[in-house]
């Protein structure tokens, strides 16, 4: 009886170490997801973001050429 009842406790124990291990393997995987997209987001954001500061002073500069 003791044996039968180690038994079913060594694969209880398994069980849990088993699941521990997928919700880890999940969380991690939807975590790097998300930097990704953040990451994504950030890069277009500054492209954008450079892309107008490049053409303001390509203006500013046309401007200045002008009144000279």
């Amino acid at each position: 009886m003791a044996r039968k009842l180690y038994e079913c406790m060594r694969k209880e124990a398994a069980a849990v170490k088993i699941q521990k291990n997928m919700r880890r393997h999940k969380a991690r995987e939807s975590y790097l997801q998300l930097q990704a997209a953040a990451i994504t987001l950030q890069t277009g954001l500054r492209a954008m973001s450079a892309r107008k500061e490049f053409r303001f002073r390509k203006e500013t500069k046309a401007t200045v050429h002008i009144q000279v």
